[in-house]
């Protein structure tokens, strides 16, 4: 069904709002946004109990593209998050949809298809002001093994993984690493809870193996024997169903391996596991 009149200056009269967020939009992302919406087939789906958005559609362009324009303002600024938005929406066009899945609970949610942005709505619309706090990391897609949310939390604990190797080298006399291979391993197995927060639990436990390194090689002979006995200066972590321990130390192909049993459980124990006995 065609719109009517008073539809279409509800859209003109719009249109100062949505230049202003599509600006907004640019400024946060470094291009251009455009916003294509058929409006004919989208009231279509509107409730009789929101006669007022079906009278004022000028609503999406004046109310949700300017919060959708705010969250990317307060999230982007993230130069990570930012790089994944940009390559992962190349379509640049922004659209809105009743979301006609009924497990749906959500007032409104965001979705990257085709490269393009969707944003799904309840068809009986409220609490609008949801738009402006998008999660954004939660649902833009990235390549590699981690998650967005799993790298920007690494990168938040990068500087204890720093201190924890360089706690290894004062206690040793040599700079160390740990494999980054066999992190992205751990991290297929790991819960999605724990996949989240992947940079803080092994920022912890590298925290721990450099307690039990340190206070180990106070003793200048289990020093000497840890050193010789780890040549690569390589810490590997894994996981180890068939282990009886929560946590256990290996020495194996010139690397410390520490690996856990079934989950993530009991880091302490990795502050205190007697490695000296395999050395």
């Amino acid at each position: 069904m065609p719109l009517t009149l008073n539809q279409r200056k509800s859209l003109r009269d719009s249109e100062p709002q949505l230049k202003e967020a599509l600006e907004s939009i640019k400024a946060s992302t470094g291009e251009d946004y455009q916003v294509e919406i058929d409006y004919e087939a989208l009231l279509a789906t509107i409730p009789d109990d929101s006669k007022w958005l079906k009278e004022d559609p000028g609503f999406f362009n004046k109310t949700c593209v300017p919060n959708f324009a705010s969250c990317l303002n307060n999230q982007l600024k993230e130069e990570i998050l930012k790089e994944a938005f940009v390559e992962a929406t190349a379509g640049r066009k922004i659209t809105f949809r009743a979301n006609t899945d009924k497990k749906n609970t959500d007032y409104w949610k965001l979705a990257i298809e085709n490269e393009n942005i969707v944003i799904l709505f309840r068809p009986s619309i409220a609490n609008v002001d949801e738009i402006s706090y998008f999660p954004l990391a939660k649902f833009i897609p990235v390549p590699g093994v981690y998650s967005l949310l799993a790298r920007l939390d690494l990168k938040e604990n990068k500087e204890k993984f720093d201190e924890a190797l360089e706690s290894i080298k004062a206690a040793t006399g040599d700079a160390w690493t740990y494999d980054e291979a066999s992190l992205e391993n751990v991290y297929k197995v790991l819960d999605a809870n724990c996949q989240e927060s992947v940079g803080r639990l092994y920022s912890e436990i590298l925290t721990n193996i450099a307690y039990n390194i340190t206070e180990k090689c106070k003793d200048d002979m289990v020093k000497e024997a840890f050193v010789e006995a780890t040549p690569n200066k390589t810490i590997v972590f894994g996981a180890n169903k068939k282990q009886s321990d929560y946590w256990e130390y290996k020495f194996d192909n010139g690397n410390l391996v520490v690996s856990f049993r079934d989950y993530i459980c009991n880091t302490g124990d990795v502050s205190y596991w007697d490695f000296t006995k395999l050395l």
